[in-house]
């Protein structure tokens, strides 16, 4: 995949799509199709340079394509002489806009361009804007209107705000991993929520009737960073603000995601299970709640799961190298210093040697949701 969308990335800047200045000499009608092939290709490429832990992704500031128009398609004519109208606040192409709206801050901010490529942050130092400007710009632009009976605007309006949690955790990872020692239980309670966030934002969209038409989009943007870093910080630290609510988040996203009885067992179960279930020893004897969902089903399926005795040690289960699918880590969960990807996780923990496994093995066929 990320081959393939390297492949057009490079067709579109022949054709210069990339460039306002040259958009802006077709016609109205040319240019606004150029931006928004731009735009699409840009986020798929992306995503695939995420999955495939690459640095190489075109989402930086290097380019002017303006985005795309948020009008209708009925509005778009071959033969307009003048640019589409807006009508109304919100149209048909909503979620390409607001998707593009985020990419083009994401492309910008500087914690993001710590894992990607620093050398960048001078280009995009004068058009820096906080993430809380971007997401109250989203919320009152498009989101307040939004309608959630609508299938297009839930699934807007949930990636979207997982996905800025998502960028809440890049920033956080980006200004500590120089010292994680020193931070406070209050730097990391503030984590905790913005991993929480995004771990239910992503139940919302897989658990919803109104999203089942998007699931073959949905499937493959599993919130690994906001569900690895509960399952490590519960490990760490057990007993915090938080970690009822963490539990919680944790069973509502592993129930919608992997205990369908007619989906094949899940390879992702061997990598995390163990860590799930030294979690729950850490926490049992404080907490005072009902065994979470996700403790009890990671129990059955570990119980019928054929895997190597070694998987009783931690250790020797995160060594395997996976020929399996997993699901995706995104390379903002590398913490120090960003721009090697380094897998120092902010504390040393057992699951950063799941993040050290050979990826190139993975079968990136299956993430269509097969297997979810």
């Amino acid at each position: 995949m990320l081959s393939l969308s390297g492949v057009a990335i490079r067709i579109a800047q022949r054709l210069e799509i990339h460039k306002e200045d040259e958009n802006k000499r077709h016609t109205p009608f040319e240019a606004e199709m150029r931006r928004r092939l731009w735009w699409s290709l840009m986020a798929f490429d992306a995503r695939s340079s995420e999955v495939g832990q690459s640095k190489e992704s075109i989402m930086n500031p290097t380019w002017s394509c303006a985005l795309p128009s948020n009008v209708d398609d009925y509005s778009l004519q071959v033969e307009m002489k003048t640019p589409a109208v807006q009508h109304g606040r919100l149209s048909e192409a909503v979620f390409a806009v607001v998707r593009s709206e985020l990419c083009d801050f994401i492309r910008h901010n500087l914690p993001s361009m710590d894992f990607q490529n620093p050398s960048m942050k001078m280009i995009a130092r004068h058009r820096t804007v906080s993430l809380d400007d971007t997401q109250r710009v989203i919320e009152e632009k498009y989101l307040a209107y939004c309608n959630q009976d609508i299938p297009l605007h839930y699934l807007t309006m949930w990636l979207t705000r997982g996905q800025i949690a998502k960028g809440r955790l890049v920033a956080y990872y980006a200004a500590n991993w120089k010292n994680p020692v020193a931070q406070t239980d209050v730097e990391r309670d503030t984590a905790v929520e913005y991993a929480i966030t995004a771990v239910d934002c992503d139940t919302k969209i897989m658990g919803s009737p109104l999203t089942k038409g998007f699931t073959w989009h949905a499937s493959s943007m599993f919130p690994m960073p906001g569900f690895v870093h509960l399952v490590q910080d519960l490990r760490r630290r057990g007993i915090s603000k938080h970690a009822k609510k963490a539990w919680e988040a944790l069973s509502d996203n592993f129930e919608v995601r992997f205990t369908d009885p007619h989906s094949p067992l899940s390879p992702f179960i061997n990598v995390i299970g163990q860590n799930v279930l030294q979690a729950w020893s850490a926490c049992e004897a404080s907490l005072k709640c009902e065994t979470p969902l996700i403790v009890l089903e990671v129990r059955k399926k570990l119980a019928i799961v054929d895997t190597p005795e070694s998987f009783d040690d931690v250790d020797a289960a995160m060594n395997t190298t996976f020929t399996m699918p997993v699901p995706a880590i995104a390379p903002y969960m590398w913490s120090g210093p960003p721009s090697t990807f380094d897998t120092q996780i902010l504390d040393s923990d057992p699951i950063e040697q799941m993040l050290m496994s050979d990826w190139s093995t993975v079968n990136w066929n299956t993430m269509k949701g097969d297997w979810f």
